[in-house]
């Protein structure tokens, strides 16, 4: 939980659609964080689809810049979905 209001305190700039994406990976167990490798503050870090990590941001970067990370977001959210309409198409 604590990564989660990391990342909304670093994103000033978030959207409310990007702040949706970022509950519902919480929700769904694909929010994790770890120290930051550069400031060893707490980050988020995102599991993509294929489980592969990506670092979120660093807390020295503006508020800005926003990282590739978010579109993994979406691919997950994607993914996610395509997987249950795929469920009830088989029912």
């Amino acid at each position: 939980m604590s990564a989660v209001h990391s990342i909304y305190g670093n994103f000033s700039a978030i959207t409310s659609s990007e702040r949706d994406a970022i509950d519902w990976c919480q929700e769904m167990g694909l929010l994790k964080s770890k120290n930051c490798d550069l400031c060893n503050r707490e980050c988020g870090v995102y599991l993509t689809p294929n489980r592969e990590a990506e670092f979120l941001r660093c807390h020295f970067l503006s508020d800005k810049l926003i990282t590739k990370a978010l579109v993994h977001i979406s691919d997950c959210q994607d993914f996610q979905l395509q997987k249950l309409s795929g469920l009830f198409s088989t029912m």
